[in-house]
């Protein structure tokens, strides 16, 4: 391939990229509308977690897709930066709404970047370790995902979080 070939495989690169910020960034309200009405009706809400970084984010990632353009480093490069920067991108949309989705709903708990069925949950085995203060991790074992880790700020609020879903579901208690 010549240079001239390379370099506007390099500017399709960006292009599609923009495309794909706009398109993450339009579908986030849909995918928390989504993510809610399967859900439920929320039972406990969690606390709320700072998300700025979401928003240095969005700054962030049109302006190195930019770089792409303005300083070709490469179709490669190119291309690693413009994915990476989406790929950043998608992980904090889904982050984010986490974040302000986080709680006990009437279908499924959502917490730590992810949406767990309550049916799908099989047991909580680090229940044991509710008098520990220093824990802050959640062991839950589902059916679908076998053993997943839900890591809170503080043990006060995994505490908060296991009570409110041992009274929601009883047989999690045994």
């Amino acid at each position: 391939m010549n240079n001239i070939e390379m370099e506007s495989i390099g500017k399709y690169i960006c292009i599609v990229s923009y495309i794909l910020y706009v398109i993450l960034l339009a579908s986030y309200p849909l995918r928390k509308k989504k993510w809610l009405e399967k859900a439920g009706k929320i039972k406990y809400e969690s606390e709320k977690h700072d998300t700025r970084i979401f928003y240095m984010i969005i700054c962030l990632v049109p302006i190195l897709i930019t770089v792409t353009l303005i300083r070709n480093l490469g179709l490669f490069m190119n291309f690693i930066m413009c994915a990476c920067s989406i790929f950043a991108l998608e992980i904090m949309v889904r982050d984010t709404i986490s974040k302000k989705t986080a709680g006990i709903y009437e279908n499924a708990c959502i917490a730590d970047g992810k949406y767990i069925p309550l049916d799908d949950i099989l047991a909580l085995p680090t229940l044991a370790y509710e008098g520990d203060t220093s824990v802050s991790t959640l062991k839950i074992v589902t059916n679908k995902h076998g053993e997943m880790y839900l890591n809170f700020l503080s043990d006060r609020e995994r505490k908060d979080f296991v009570k409110n879903l041992v009274e929601l579901l009883p047989r999690l208690k045994a």
